[in-house]
């Protein structure tokens, strides 16, 4: 069969198809090689910025957050236990102290001072009738003392005399001239005389024995002194107890919280193990601070005496000014974290809108200097112990590093005290994803690492 073409067809020789592909290859070794250095140089010097070490002021605030509080907070409980019958001041009423704040009904107290009372009348009664009893018998001792001297005398002088007249008549019954009779009754009355004066003695020496009876009256009376005392006490402590059923205000203040009404009933601390129902809590506002915690890291740049800054969410648009007065020596740990408290006291006019427990920002000024040598806080670079900054070297690709030593900080700039001169040109180095990372070093998306593939 005949075609109906019959027109030959044109084929490229073999040679000349090799030869166009090859010429292709090679301008494409070719660009891919200019390329090459020109991305590199670029990369090197994307991965830093310039900056310049200029003159500026820096301050040093470390921020942090806490309630305010008042100078003094008072929890006043009352020592008696009983029925509320007046409490004439609600929360936020300012006090003065010696104010009356709550008042007991007091008809219990009253009575215990009234039995009181009667005891101590009646102990003084028994006192006052040991004194006369003992007045009474001392008189009677003193009498009866001179009536045994005056018996025992006369009683000294008959016996002597009777004595005397016995013998006399022994005597003439001898010579004759007294009868036997004479002589018996004589010597019948010396013998009387001489027992009468025998109960002279006696009753001298009973009244010597009433002597002691009057030593156990003046130990009643000291007894009776005793109980007068203790009644005394006793009656002090009723009329304290009573007392305490009227509460005062132990301070200047507000009152900031209140815990009870007119009719409840409360207990008394010092009958309860619990510590007593709380009746009111008094505030010194006079003085505000600020219990601030601050993280552990930033304490070491935080001493009394610093200023700093406080705001609160209630006014916006208001700074108040503060002063460190104390920080704390010892941390507080919650899970993994340590912060210390720092107590600063509000010193701003305006204070006194400020009300406690409020949530205050605080910004302490730890250190201030208005005219100093500084760079971004970025360019301080750490080599070991050292601290040091870039500059441009004859390697655009690895800067040089000179040490500095570095100041204070304003978490933006960096003080730097030594190492480098105003207006130095510095480099800082770029953080770099991990993605352009490895395009750089030719991973997925980046031409392949080392020279074109082989023909």
């Amino acid at each position: 069969m005949l075609s109906l073409n019959n027109t030959p067809k044109k084929r490229w020789p073999s040679r000349l198809i090799q030869f166009v592909i090859l010429i292709g290859l090679v301008s494409c070794g070719g660009l891919y090689y200019q390329r090459t250095p020109s991305a590199e140089t670029n990369a090197a010097s994307a991965a830093f910025t310039p900056a310049v070490v200029e003159r500026r002021a820096i301050r040093q605030e470390i921020t942090c957050s806490g309630p305010i509080v008042s100078n003094l907070d008072v929890e006043i409980k009352c020592k008696a236990t009983g029925e509320v019958i007046e409490l004439p001041f609600d929360i936020s009423a300012p006090v003065k102290k010696g104010d009356l704040l709550l008042k007991i009904d007091p008809v219990d107290e009253e009575r215990s001072v009234e039995q009181a009372q009667v005891k101590l009348a009646a102990a003084e009664a028994k006192y006052a009738r040991a004194q006369q009893s003992l007045v009474i018998s001392e008189q009677e001792l003193k009498n009866g003392l001179i009536n045994a001297e005056a018996t025992l005398s006369a009683a000294q002088s008959s016996s002597k005399d009777l004595r005397a007249k016995a013998e006399r008549q022994v005597a003439l019954q001898e010579k004759k001239f007294a009868s036997p009779e004479a002589v018996n009754s004589a010597q019948t009355a010396a013998i009387q005389a001489d027992s009468a004066l025998q109960k002279a003695r006696a009753g001298l020496d009973g009244q010597k024995t009433n002597e002691n009876r009057l030593e156990l009256l003046r130990q009643d009376i000291k007894l009776a002194q005793t109980d007068v005392d203790y009644c005394k006490v006793d009656l002090k402590n009723a009329e304290q107890r009573l007392s305490e059923t009227l509460v005062y205000a132990p301070i200047d203040g507000v009152v900031s919280d209140r815990l009870v009404e007119v009719g409840q009933i409360i207990a008394s601390p010092k009958m309860n193990v619990g510590g007593g129902t709380a009746l009111l809590t008094v505030s010194d506002t006079s003085r505000l601070f600020v219990l601030a915690s601050v993280d552990e890291s930033d304490i070491g740049h935080i001493q009394p005496g610093q200023s700093a800054t406080i705001s609160v969410d209630a006014y916006p648009d208001s700074k108040f000014t503060g002063r460190v007065v104390r920080v704390a020596a010892k941390g507080e740990k919650t899970s993994t974290i340590v912060t210390f408290e720092v107590k600063i006291e509000i010193l701003d006019e305006g204070k006194s809108r400020l009300l406690p427990e409020m949530t205050a920002d605080v910004e302490i000024l730890a250190a201030a200097n208005d005219d100093t040598l500084a760079v971004p806080s970025e360019a301080i670079q750490r080599r070991g112990a050292i601290k040091v900054v870039l500059v441009a070297g004859a390697d655009s690709a690895n800067p040089d590093a000179i040490e500095v030593q570095t100041g204070i900080d304003d978490g933006a700039y960096t003080e730097i005290v030594s190492g480098v001169q105003e207006k130095a040109a510095i480099l800082i180095p770029q953080d770099t994803s991990k993605e352009k990372a490895s395009e750089s070093k030719g991973g997925f998306g980046g031409p392949p690492p080392g020279g074109p593939p082989p023909m």
